[in-house]
Order: structure tokens, then C-alpha cells, then sequence
């Protein structure tokens, strides 16, 4: 959806459609492919791009693209907020690897993550965010840092990355984040007694051990077979109980953590539409339509922008209105559409064990999906301009469940 974001009811159909077409599975293992920068000119897949001021395009990625605001790395030091300057380091794993030597098995994930980071972009990116994570494990309680728990969590992550420099990336991430949150609740937490705060550790403990247990059979009953002879207590519904433990698990442990259930979901993270020339509209984009999961009609970003204009008194044309609230409408949808992709691309990746793409090593099957692609990105930008101008004209068009959007 490059230049007309399906910002409607039927954002999902269309969302759909297009995983359908693009063939998900080639699309999530190109986008973990590390050195895909020599067939840039020749791929035809989704381009995750976070800056506000970036645009949408329709190329080969690297994974630099997952490290910035979506990940939500560097949102404590983001230019807007401050003028501290990230410093570039010299790209050796040794030296680099000293800024954490208080835990080994830090610096043998920094290594790792170095390691599995192929594409020259995405590694400059990387290594700029590590003084950004040296300065909270520097502030962290250096017990915390040598216990069991920490090494344990760093363990896991690090098993993780093992085979997916995406999933170098998002564990790198989720070490930060974890970082952070035991900072805060060190120095925001309420001053109980230590030994409320041991109980509350080896309460947290326990329940981060039966999640991992929890995990590991869900992941047994994801590949076993389905027996539809006794539907009731078949893998399949055993799997949902499993995962509905599962959720309870995770809301106790951000219970006791102090935690939101949401904080390192994607999709709740927080909007920072910026592209409008008017600081006004901006805000009001960003206050409307934060932790928006379902994207809004043209005709509601319309009327937003209308009531903006009246209330502070900007001066517009009618003409220039209307260009101004296109833009807006198309923007947003892009910065929504970006973060329901890698919301769908982190579930993917989760099931991946390689990098390897079927399609580098057949000819054949690499044309096929390239012309499947292309034939769907047509369809769907087609769709798209429909319903852009039904909405633009203020039609409210019923579908049926068999009506054919293409006519």
C-alpha cells in the first residue's frame, strides 16, 4: 500500500489480500535475509522504513530498518528531546565487547549480535545504540547484573539469536527494555522492606520458569497433527488452553514487575505522526488516533483537520485543505500500516529456525513470486484509489460478503 494506504473499514481484507498475494512466507525470509543489498534493484518486497520524515518504498530491506523508533531503542535520546549526540565506534568486537565486560554472557551476546549483523548499514546502526545500553547497565545495580535471573534472561535471548539476525536485533531490544524496567523500579519503586522484595524476586522467578515450560509446549503442539477423531481434547484445543495460560502468566509477571501488558507490543506503541507542516495538526493526528489498531476513514481525518483549523484559527484555502488532509490521511496510513507489518513479520520470525530463502537457490520459483507480487501490488493500489475516492465524495459503500471490489 506505497502510496494509498487502505485507511478504512476494509483496512484488513486489504491487508490480507496483500500477505496473501506476496506470499508472507518469502516476504518474512527476505526481510531476514542479511545480505540481500546485492539484489536490491531486483526485489520487489516490503520496506519498513520508522523516521516520520522517511517515505514508503517498495524495496529490498536490510535489517537496519527494525532498529529504530518501532523497537523503541532510542526514544529516550531521540533528537527532539535533547541534543546528545550519538557516538560512531569503531566496529571491533573486542573493544566493543569492553563496554559490558561487568557479565561475560552480555559480552558474548554483543559478539553474537556482531556476528550474525552482516549488512554494513545495519551494523553502524547497531553499534550506535550500544553507548545508549552501556549507560543503563552501567546504572544498574551490579548485583542484579551478575545473578542468576539476568544471566538466565541473557541466556535466552542469546539462544534466540542463534540463527536469525532478526531476532539478534529484537532480543538486543528486549534487553534494553529490561534494562530499563529494572532501573525504574529500582529507583521508582516503594520502599518496602527487603524481604518483601526477595518474596516479590522468587514470586517473579517461578512464573518466568512455568511461561518457559508453558512455551515449550505450546511449541510441541504447534507441530503435532490434528486429530479430528476426538476434537475435544485434540493438539489443537490443548494449544489454546496452553496459550491462554500462557497470557495469564505473562499479565502476573508485569503485575509484580509493575509492568503494562502492552509495552513491548508494537501496535501500542506510542504514534508519532509528524508530517504535516502544521505543529497543530500533528498533535491532534497523534492524540486521535494513538494506540489505533484499526485504520481510520479519510472522512474522519478530514473532520479532525477541520475542527483543528477552526479552533486555532489557521488560515487555509479550501484548496490547500484538501491537499493538507490527503496528505495527513495518506501518512498516517503509511505509519499504520508500517507497524501492523512488523507486528505480523515479529510473529513470523518467531517461527523461523533459518535465513535461508528457498527462492536464492530456484530460479523458477523466485520469478514466480516476483511477478505474484507485482501482479498484487497493482490490484490492491487499484482497490485502494476506489475507495479513496468513494470517501473523498463522503459514499459510505455497504459490501457484501461476494461483492468484487475490482469492478
Amino acid at each position: 500500500m506505497e502510496n494509498n494506504p487502505a485507511a478504512s473499514d476494509d483496512g484488513d481484507v486489504i491487508m490480507h489480500a496483500e500477505i496473501d498475494n506476496f506470499s508472507s512466507v518469502k516476504e518474512v525470509v527476505q526481510k531476514l535475509k542479511e545480505n540481500s543489498e546485492n539484489k536490491t534493484a531486483n526485489q520487489d518486497v516490503i520496506n519498513i522504513v520508522f523516521e516520520p520524515d522517511d517515505e514508503v518504498e517498495v524495496k529490498s530491506p536490510t535489517t537496519s530498518d527494525l532498529l529504530p523508533k518501532e523497537l523503541d531503542i532510542h526514544m529516550d535520546i531521540n533528537a527532539k528531546n535533547g541534543t546528545e549526540k550519538i557516538t560512531q565506534l569503531d566496529n571491533d568486537k573486542d573493544n566493543i565487547a569492553k563496554m559490558f565486560e561487568k557479565n561475560a554472557k552480555m559480552q558474548d551476546f554483543i559478539n553474537l549480535c556482531l556476528l550474525k549483523i552482516t549488512s554494513k548499514e545495519t551494523k553502524e546502526l547497531f553499534i550506535s545504540k550500544l553507548p545508549f545500553c552501556k549507560k543503563l547497565f552501567d546504572r544498574v545495580d551490579e548485583e542484579y547484573i551478575i545473578s542468576e535471573e539476568f544471566n538466565a534472561f541473557l541466556e535466552e535471548k542469546r539462544a534466540l539469536s542463534e540463527n536469525s539476525s532478526l531476532r539478534a536485533i529484537t532480543s538486543f531490544n528486549d534487553i534494553y527494555q529490561h534494562l530499563k524496567s529494572e532501573l525504574k523500579n529500582h529507583d521508582d519503586g516503594p520502599s518496602t522492606s527487603s524481604e518483601n522484595s526477595s518474596k516479590h524476586e522468587v514470586i517473579i522467578g517461578k512464573l518466568e520458569h512455568a511461561l518457559r515450560k508453558v512455551e515449550k509446549v505450546i511449541k510441541k503442539l504447534e507441530e503435532a497433527e490434528v486429530n479430528f477423531d476426538d476434537e475435544e481434547d485434540s493438539s489443537y484445543m490443548k494449544m489454546q488452553r496452553y496459550r491462554e495460560r500462557a497470557v495469564k502468566l505473562h499479565e502476573k509477571i508485569c503485575k509484580y514487575q509493575e509492568e503494562d501488558v502492552n509495552a513491548n507490543n508494537i501496535l501500542y506503541n506510542r504514534l508519532d505522526f509528524s508530517d504535516s507542516t502544521y505543529p497543530e495538526f500533528n498533535h491532534a493526528i497523534n492524540k486521535k488516533f494513538k494506540n489505533n489498531t484499526i485504520f481510520p476513514m479519510y472522512y474522519n481525518v478530514e473532520q479532525l483537520l477541520k475542527k483543528v483549523t477552526k479552533d486555532k484559527g489557521i488560515n487555509l484555502s479550501e484548496s490547500a485543505f484538501k491537499q493538507e488532509a490527503r496528505e495527513c490521511f495518506k501518512n498516517l496510513g503509511n505509519l499504520l500500516q508500517k507497524r501492523r507489518k512488523l507486528d505480523l513479520l515479529n510473529v513470523h520470525s518467531s517461527y523461523l529456525v533459518s535465513n535461508d530463502d528457498p527462492a536464492s537457490q530456484d530460479e523458477v520459483l523466485e520469478s514466480k513470486l516476483k511477478e505474484s507480487s507485482k501482479e498484487a501490488r497493482s490490484k490492491i493500489d487499484e482497490i485502494c484509489q476506489k475507495y479513496v475516492k468513494l470517501q473523498e465524495t463522503g459514499a459510505n459503500p455497504v459490501l457484501s460478503s461476494d461483492s468484487d471490489d475490482s469492478k
